[in-house]
Parts: structure tokens; C-alpha cells; sequence
């Protein structure tokens, strides 16, 4: 069965409807990017270039292709929009978890200092743990090398 193409100057490019072999057929004129040659194609498989990107070739051979469209530029830019935001949203958590886990380690330096200010004001020498009615003159005799430390 031989199929018969109905020719036709097309000043532009669009999309036309033919009858081939009596059945009414859509096809997208266009133009080759390289040689200007005008071509068909079925609008079936215009569309389906369209959405799945590959790439096809004029009658002289040249490679054709269509181009992102403003919907795959907008999808993109949203996705990378939504991608940056998720980043800077895992920063902040982290930022934010790093500032707990310091204010966590201040408050147990804290409690630890307060702890030792303590059991030396109930006269407990914090290096020894022996009991003493004086503990600043037991450090000074005893453990000379943390007299600063008892100061602070």
C-alpha cells in the first residue's frame, strides 16, 4: 500500500490537516533549523518529541530537536527553589540543635562549677575529697599547684 503525502507550500509553520489514503491526518509543519527545508510531521509524533525530548531528523539529515519549553523552565526553577529551601531549612535545624546542645554543655559546666563551690564552702577539698575546717590553707599546704584554681 502506498501512501501518497499531500504537498503543499506552507508559508509558516503550524500545523495543517490533510487526507492521506482517504483518512484526515494532523501533521506539524516545520522548518530545519540547519537548511530551512520545509517538513511534516504527524502531530502525534510532534507531541510525543515534545514530552519526551528526543531528538529526530530532517529529510537532509539534520538533527532536530525541540527545545525546553516555559513549563520545564518554571518546573525547574521551582524545583530548585523548593531544593534550596529544604536546604536552608536543614540549616537552621541544625543551627538551631547546635545552639541547644551548647546551651546544654554551659548549664552542666554550671552545675559542675556550682557543685564544686560547694563542697569547698562545706569545707570538702575537691581534690582529696577529705573533710577540713580550713580548705584554703589544706590547698595551699597540701596541693600548692592548684592555689590559682581555688581563687577562681
Amino acid at each position: 500500500m502506498a501512501y501518497r503525502l499531500a504537498t503543499r507550500v506552507v508559508p509558516f509553520a503550524g500545523r495543517v490537516q490533510e487526507r492521506v489514503n482517504g483518512q484526515q491526518q494532523a501533521f506539524a509543519i516545520m522548518d530545519c533549523a540547519e537548511c530551512g527545508m520545509l517538513f511534516g510531521l504527524t502531530a502525534e509524533f510532534s507531541d510525543r518529541r515534545r514530552e519526551d525530548g528526543e531528538s529526530w531528523y530532517c529529510p537532509n539529515g539534520h538533527l532536530q530537536f525541540y527545545g525546553a519549553t516555559d513549563l520545564d523552565r518554571e518546573r525547574a526553577a521551582r524545583e530548585r527553589a523548593e531544593s534550596e529551601l529544604t536546604y536552608a531549612r536543614q540549616q537552621r535545624d541544625r543551627a538551631r540543635a547546635d545552639a541547644d546542645h551548647a546551651r546544654h554543655v554551659a548549664a552542666g559546666h554550671k552545675a559542675y562549677a556550682t557543685r564544686i563551690r560547694n563542697r569547698i564552702a562545706n569545707g570538702v577539698c575537691p581534690w582529696c575529697n577529705r573533710s577540713f575546717e580550713n580548705v584554703r590553707r589544706h590547698v595551699e599546704t597540701v596541693h600548692p599547684d592548684h592555689t590559682d584554681e581555688l581563687e577562681a
